[in-house]
């Protein structure tokens, strides 16, 4: 079924009592983020280098330049999270010049296994073969998860919203997303913001997709900033 284009799209539901329990993450929520990311995303790079790699990494992103991330907290535990960046390539030279010195150790001894070194050597690839063609999209919604029980009752609809928003408020005007090919919950969930499939690319022996959603006049969106990221320059 077609979905309607962008401009005729009924406003999300939001359920200000779920909205007001997504928060900015902060170093408290890293390790309960990194258990999330490693239980619904096992077989990413991040995941394999294992959890004290994730803590690591994540503790690090929390205070780095471009890097925006939500939790959702529900009973005093985050039970959903999303990250996302205003440009992911420069944030992460930046993370690792600033703190490989923690994040090598971490990734030991997984790093050293073959296919997970393999795939770190691939790693700087993935900025050239996921951009898409004529046009120049900066941000882009890296990781977004919700316990299972969550599944279905529109929490991590709430959180693309937080971040969408956030990056209106920004002056971003598009955001994109990648995705496997296979993953069609994923897919179908990303036609029904809108995001539009601009090419296919082979990444990590998988193949992917890249979608790309304008911001600017989404009439599900307002520009509202919520995080307390501060950009020193755009690059």
């Amino acid at each position: 079924m077609s979905l309607p284009p962008i401009g005729e799209m009924k406003p999300l539901h939001v359920d200000p009592e779920v909205l007001g329990r997504i928060v900015p993450m902060l170093a408290v929520h890293a390790e309960a983020v990194a258990t999330l990311h490693a239980a619904d995303m096992g077989d990413s790079l991040w995941a394999r280098l294992g959890p004290r790699f994730l803590r690591t990494l994540y503790r690090l992103l929390i205070d780095e330049e471009g890097f925006l991330g939500f939790v959702y907290v529900e009973g005093g535990r985050v039970r959903g999270f999303i990250a996302g960046s205003t440009a992911p390539d420069p944030m992460m030279g930046r993370l690792l010049r600033r703190g490989g010195f923690l994040l090598a150790p971490a990734a030991l001894p997984w790093a050293l296994w073959p296919p997970i070194t393999r795939r770190l050597l691939d790693t700087p690839r993935y900025a050239q073969v996921s951009a898409v063609d004529g046009a120049e999209v900066q941000a882009e919604s890296l990781f977004c998860t919700v316990e299972p029980e969550l599944r279905g009752q529109k929490v991590a609809g709430l959180l693309n919203l937080v971040l969408f928003e956030e990056l209106l408020s920004r002056g971003y005007p598009a955001i994109k997303v990648t995705t496997e090919l296979a993953n069609t919950a994923a897919r179908r969930q990303l036609r029904s913001w809108g995001f539009a499939e601009r090419g296919q690319f082979s990444f990590y022996g998988k193949e992917m997709v890249v979608t790309t959603l304008p911001l600017a006049g989404h009439p599900r969106l307002r520009a509202r900033g919520r995080h307390p990221m501060l950009e020193r320059s755009r690059r």
